[in-house]
């Protein structure tokens, strides 16, 4: 169907038929300042901060209400609208109390916002506030109810998108605030999203509570790793410490939505990482050159004891393309057998009445390394590996593990391990003759490629600890450690590299990834 022109402000836009008013302005880099109304969610109207003039009506209305069916000639900015909007402020923070200086949300409040922006700058209000609640809503959520402007998108996200309806308004008039059901806490698998969407400092995160000032706080567009969806994320950090994680919009993947696993998938960082690199029976951890050199000597050992073919190497499939492009090379230049790639599946997708998907499968780059390595190659789980190893298949083992969540342990006593790259400490790590400290997936660049085989970029938020590198450039090290001293090839170049070495990346580069990612020409073509 043909657009309807309207006239916003003297400018002519133009609108698909249906479309919402305010979303229409808002896509035209028109801003009309809105709480209530969320593009991921249903209209609710109640808010009345998006009020416009409309020509040939008579009163103001509220703009993500209107449906556009035909021309419009659109006011924003008229008086009346000022005056409004400033009077629906005024009454949004009568009962509100001054606690931006120790509310979490200062600084990405838009309430604070708008008070500066459209407000009057100082109350007229002089009889006591209402009082309301505050207590936790379960175990990621807090609820501030005398903050709470009663928006009601948690109570719709609740309803609609995570299908757990805990969330309802109680009580009524200025009374009113928001509350959980008698015995439902509010721990569905996507309650901490209505952190994300509350405008206010209502509904705040118990992880992120009074951890940091988001104006201190750097944000590095990535990927979150806990599953194959691949959902589109900001990483928040301090310093050189992770504090929290947002999701970030693609409507091509996650929407506005992430999960309460992904966004805790951060606290990994904290514990059991491995710092430096070891070398057995070593007094002390050996310096990055040292280490890659007894690597390259284990490694010849091994073959020399075992022969080639019964010398193998394995990785999980929640290593970069990159890294697993490195990994096939590091086979090749020293004459082992790949012994495929691991896996891991937990129980069935999760689904949500939204569209929105937990996937089951919890390797956050399975199809990269189908696309790298071949579907032969498929390891789900340990559980074939270890049959093959029982069989006799090798007798030595390189690993690159990279996944937290594997189960190393089961590998046979027997087996040796010359060299092992990991992010933690594993039952492994005593065993492996060598071990090469890794960086987790926050702390270097890299691309995956999620369960629908859009290709995304992880973005380096913090630096690896101790000195851990990189497993791109300990791969590069150990395959030619003179050539990678000096030339030694970052993520970028890697990836253009692969990509135009092979048909199955349909003419990607890093560049034309973008922050949104990309579906390679010969994968959009496989599945219509």
């Amino acid at each position: 169907m043909a657009k309807i022109p309207i006239r916003a402000n003297g400018r002519v836009i133009q609108a698909e038929p249906g479309a919402i008013l305010l979303q229409v302005l808002l896509d035209n880099g028109i801003f009309v300042p809105h709480y209530c109304y969320h593009p991921g969610l249903s209209v609710a109207g109640n808010c009345r901060m998006c009020l416009v003039k409309v020509a040939g009506r008579p009163k103001l209305e509220t703009s993500c209400t209107i449906r556009v069916t035909a021309p419009l000639e659109v006011e924003t900015e008229a008086p009346e609208v000022v005056a409004a909007r400033r009077d629906i402020l005024e009454f949004l923070l009568i009962n509100h109390p001054l606690d931006c200086p120790v509310c979490d949300q200062a600084g990405e409040c838009l309430l604070q916002d708008f008070s500066y922006t459209y407000g009057r700058g100082a109350s007229r209000f002089t009889e006591n506030k209402v009082l309301r609640d505050s207590k936790p809503l379960g175990p990621l959520v807090h609820y501030w109810g005398n903050r709470c402007i009663l928006c009601t998108r948690c109570v719709r996200f609740c309803d609609e998108i995570a299908g757990s309806g805990e969330l309802a308004v109680r009580g009524r008039g200025d009374h009113s605030q928001i509350d959980v059901f008698p015995g439902r806490p509010l721990d569905n698998p996507l309650s901490g999203n209505v952190v994300d969407i509350c405008p206010v400092g209502a509904l705040l995160n118990r992880d992120f509570l009074y951890q940091a000032r988001v104006w201190f706080l750097r944000s590095t567009e990535s990927i979150c790793t806990a599953c194959a969806r691949g959902c589109n994320i900001w990483i928040d950090a301090l310093g050189n410490t992770i504090r929290r994680l947002r999701p970030r919009p693609n409507a091509r993947v996650n929407g506005w939505w992430m999960c309460d696993d992904g966004r805790r998938s951060y606290r990994s960082f904290e514990t059991h990482r491995l710092a430096e690199h070891r070398i057995r029976g070593a007094d002390e951890p050996p310096s990055l050159a040292r280490a890659v050199e007894a690597a390259r000597d284990a490694l010849i050992g091994a073959l020399q004891r075992h022969g080639a073919g019964r010398v193998a190497a394995v990785a999980s499939a929640a290593i970069s393309n990159e890294g697993l492009c490195l990994f096939r090379d590091l086979a090749g230049r020293y004459g082992m057998s790949l012994a495929g790639f691991v896996a891991r599946r937990e129980g069935a997708d999760f689904r949500f009445p939204g569209g929105f998907i937990i996937d089951a499968d919890k390797s956050p780059n399975r199809n990269g390394a189908n696309w790298i390595l071949g579907s032969d190659l498929l390891l789900d789980g340990i559980a074939p590996l270890l049959a093959k190893l029982r069989a006799g298949a090798w007798r030595a083992l390189v690993v690159l593990a990279g996944d937290p969540g594997l189960d190393w342990k089961c590998l046979p006593d027997d087996l040796e391990i010359p060299l092992l790259i990991d992010t933690h400490a594993s039952p492994l790590v005593p065993r492996a003759s060598v071990v090469l400290a890794a960086a987790g997936w926050a702390e270097a660049e890299g691309t995956l490629v999620n369960s629908e085989g859009r290709v995304q970029r992880l973005g380096r938020a913090i630096n690896p600890p101790g000195d851990a590198r990189p497993l791109t450039e300990l791969l590069q090290r150990v395959i030619d450690p003179d050539g990678a001293a000096r030339n030694l090839l970052s993520a970028r170049t890697l990836f253009d590299r692969m990509a135009a070495a092979s048909t199955r990346w349909g003419g990607l580069t890093w560049d034309a990834i973008g922050p949104g990612g990309a579906v390679p020409v010969s994968e959009a073509n496989a599945h219509g």
